[in-house]
């Protein structure tokens, strides 16, 4: 009995070098956590945030929000760092709809409706020519009205507001119209990573960090 205590021992130890080097690469295969390439309390921030279950979000801007975002499923595999972004939701940007009718007198009237992405009325927001001859601003119903006189071509309205940036349509002067605007509800609207798939090399990797080689350029992104 004696002679088979080394046996066991040894298997016993065999099988904890075994599940140690398991986790050790099931560690060096998942992220999790934010990690940056700037130091923290700056006023810009890039990271990416990485999830156990293989999702990400990607994040790059300023004190004013996002300028770049996006999100999908990574993967490291053979010392390198791949990254799908395939699940970044698009940003609806400003857009209107509008109704044609025509009358008999010799001037138009352009009725504009400001909304904003969630469909509330949107008041005080400029309504006006670019020429500077016509203006108003929408009313509490987001209303605001515009008359020109029937000729020729083609005339420019802009909808401005403070928060949303502005927003530029073109009318045909020989048509009635009802317009609806939907402006967005932030002044930026970040530039979104979509269908598109980035490969890092990793060149290391630890608790605290990952150093990324992408081309010429190694960048170092710290675990916050």
């Amino acid at each position: 009995m004696m002679q088979k205590e080394p046996s066991v021992i040894k298997s016993i130890l065999m099988s904890l070098v075994v599940i140690c080097f398991c986790q050790q690469l099931h560690c060096q295969n998942v992220l999790e956590g934010i990690y940056s390439s700037l130091a923290p309390n700056q006023e810009a921030y890039n990271y990416f945030e990485f999830s156990k279950n293989g999702t990400f979000e990607y994040h790059s801007g300023a004190s004013l929000g996002d300028d770049v975002y996006g999100k999908g499923h990574y993967l490291i595999k053979n010392d390198s760092l791949i990254l799908d972004y395939d699940l970044t939701e698009l940003q609806v940007n400003t857009f209107h709809k509008y109704k044609t009718y025509y009358n008999s007198l010799d001037s138009i009237k352009v009725k504009v409706t400001v909304f904003d992405q969630r469909k509330r009325k949107l008041f005080n927001v400029s309504v006006f020519d670019p020429k500077g001859k016509r203006g108003t601003l929408t009313n509490d119903e987001g209303n605001a009205v515009l008359n020109f006189e029937k000729e020729e071509g083609y005339q420019t309205i802009i909808v401005s507001n403070v928060c949303c940036g502005n927003y530029s349509l073109n009318i045909n002067t020989q048509l009635n119209y009802e317009i609806t605007v939907y402006l967005p509800e932030e002044p930026i609207t970040p530039t979104t990573i979509k269908y598109e798939t980035t490969k890092y090399e990793i060149l290391e990797q630890n608790n605290n960090q990952v150093k990324l080689k992408d081309g010429d350029q190694i960048i170092n992104f710290l675990k916050l």
